[in-house]
C-alpha cells in the first residue's frame, strides 16, 4: 500500500514533539458539481522542534505491515 502525502498548515505546538496540522482536501459535490472543502486535522511527530504555528509542512502516513 502507497503512502498517502498531504500538505497543511500547522495549528498547534503545546504538545511536546507533536504538532497539529490542519489539512484542507477539496472536493466537487457528486450532483450539484460545486466545490465543498473538508478540513481534517492529524498529529504528526516534531521531534527536534523546527517547525512553528502557521508553517506549511508536508506529512505522509507511516509504513504499515501485516499482522
Amino acid at each position: 500500500m502507497p503512502k498517502t502525502t498531504f500538505s497543511g498548515v500547522v495549528t498547534s505546538d503545546k504538545m511536546l514533539k507533536t504538532v497539529t496540522v490542519s489539512v484542507d482536501i477539496f472536493k466537487r459535490h457528486p450532483i450539484y458539481n460545486k466545490s465543498i472543502r473538508n478540513t481534517k486535522k492529524f498529529m504528526a511527530r516534531n521531534e527536534d522542534f523546527l517547525v512553528k504555528i502557521g508553517d506549511v509542512v508536508t506529512i505522509e502516513s507511516p509504513i504499515v505491515t501485516g499482522k
